[in-house]
């Protein structure tokens, strides 16, 4: 599939100053395989400030990035800061045999840790709410993203959803069918595409 962003403007390091940090499951890969995005990176002088956590937990991750990580971040001028987890706790739903609401109280936990830290950094921290995925199916996706909401409501964090932006995109394109939005805003059933959000994470 071709990225929906073909041109980027020429900006220098010193016009655009990199500002802008992302923590992320494997979700966010594509902003290092896709073209188009690691040179968006490059130009912003952002791909120093991108940890990728292939394969961890929301937990996992919020116990691995430390208090010391955030204050980094922030002498290196960062003030914005995207974070998408919860994808691996996610697909293995059904192996634990937990249901998406105690999932999303888990997910919450790690988010709130995670968030305080930016916010004594002075780091706006913006959630990524993760999209669907083969691993689920699309009902048991949104009883997890409702419960979540109630939690990121209490714990005033701001958030975007991946799944509202793939279901947004496949209404354009006349696609109504869960397996077919898969299959064309993700790479293998699980990893999105450029397509879906590097806009949306950019203009943060």
């Amino acid at each position: 599939m071709h990225s929906a962003h073909t041109t980027l403007p020429k900006i220098s390091r010193q016009q655009q100053p990199a500002n802008l940090a992302f923590i992320s499951d494997s979700i966010f890969k594509f902003l290092v395989e896709d073209k188009v995005s690691l040179q968006f990176l490059i130009q912003h002088d952002c791909e120093r400030n991108i940890r990728l956590f292939r394969g961890y937990s929301a937990q996992k991750i919020a116990q691995t990035v430390t208090q010391q990580h955030f204050e980094e971040l922030r002498q290196h001028n960062v003030d914005k800061l995207a974070v998408s987890l919860g994808t691996v706790d996610l697909c293995s739903m059904h192996f634990t045999r937990e249901p998406p609401e105690t999932v999303a109280e888990r997910v919450a936990g790690a988010l709130t840790q995670l968030a305080t830290a930016a916010n004594d950094c002075n780091i706006q921290f913006l959630y990524v709410i993760p999209g669907y995925t083969h691993n689920i199916t699309s009902k048991e996706h949104t009883q997890f993203v409702n419960a979540l909401h109630t939690h990121l409501t209490d714990a005033n964090i701001s958030s975007i959803s991946i799944a509202a932006v793939m279901a947004e995109l496949a209404r354009k394109m006349n696609i109504s069918d869960h397996e077919m939005t898969l299959e064309n805003f993700t790479s293998d059933g699980g990893h999105i595409t450029s397509t879906i959000c590097t806009s949306d994470i950019t203009q943060m």
